[in-house]
């Protein structure tokens, strides 16, 4: 038997849970643009001096924060684009998005600890501990299922592994 004939051998092309990965990238993708967008214009200029100057710590993590969105975006869109034109490269950007946002997610949630002490309202981190459980079970689930999955295997094959 080939190694060709073994890999062209279970499921091939989108659909399963490759479909709903694709589904998941493109919410993530909009979701963080609409949250960079409602954070960017939540204070005016003039509600930001005060706060910039008496808690530096927040203007440089809202600066932070902004970064990691854009370039989550940004990698969120190349990885779509490696995945939709099914190249090999696509699982190894796939699981680079998944790790990116992750980490991305514990700074905002760092950042919201940060400023319930700041701002004396503990209400914003009630939901913290949740939300860090799932965002770290995602990424562990995701991530195994583009390093091992027979179709995600099958799929992306297109382009030159050098």
């Amino acid at each position: 038997m080939t190694e060709e004939s073994s890999v062209d051998k279970g499921p091939k092309g989108f659909g399963g849970w490759l479909n709903v990965a694709v589904i998941v990238i493109c919410l993530a993708i909009v979701l963080t643009c609409i949250n960079i967008c409602y954070d960017a214009f939540e204070l005016t200029a003039e509600e930001w001096k005060p706060v910039r100057t008496a808690y530096p710590g927040v203007a440089i993590s809202a600066a932070i924060s902004l970064f990691l969105g854009v370039t989550s975006v940004s990698l969120g869109v190349f990885t779509l684009n490696l995945i939709l034109s099914e190249n090999f490269r696509a699982p190894d950007w796939a699981i680079n998005f998944i790790v990116l946002t992750s980490l991305a997610s514990t700074f905002d949630n760092v950042s919201l600890y940060y400023f319930s002490k700041v701002f004396s309202d503990f209400s914003l981190t009630a939901r913290v501990p949740d939300d860090m459980s799932r965002a770290y079970v995602g990424c562990v689930l995701w991530i195994i299922y583009f390093a091992r999955s027979e179709r995600v295997k099958n799929t992306f094959t297109k382009g030159t592994k050098t």
